[in-house]
């Protein structure tokens, strides 16, 4: 039987795979691409082998620690999303919405207000 932490794993790896495919559609991140394969190869030109060498494990050592920083931001921000969904109330009287972080009172003008209940009384 799968449990949810494997679930929940199985879904980040989905959702990573369809936010990269989008990432790589965008016209900015064609340009980051172009910019830096052409400052890389400058350096790869006037550097010697080992020195290529190291620039690759610096390279690696890099893009693991951004994949590592996504994934994390992206947890606590899905994680985040959740409590929030679950937590909120919103109270007919002082339109307070609590959340995570606690509650914003919230100004909402007396013709706001009406409009508001004569929707929810519509129906």
């Amino acid at each position: 039987m799968v449990n949810f932490g494997d679930r929940f794993n199985q879904f980040l790896l989905e959702r990573k795979a369809e936010a990269a495919d989008e990432t790589l559609k965008g016209d900015q991140y064609k340009e980051f691409v172009e910019r830096y394969d052409l400052l890389r190869a400058q350096l790869v030109a006037s550097i010697t082998k080992d020195l290529q060498d190291l620039l690759i494990q610096l390279e690696d050592c890099k893009n693991e620690q951004g994949a590592y920083e996504n994934e994390v931001i992206y947890k606590i921000g899905f994680m985040d999303g959740v409590q929030f969904g679950q937590g909120v109330v919103i109270e007919e009287a002082g339109q307070v919405i609590k959340g995570v972080t606690g509650c914003v009172q919230l100004q909402a003008d007396e013709e706001e207000d009406k409009k508001v209940w004569e929707m929810r009384n519509a129906s």
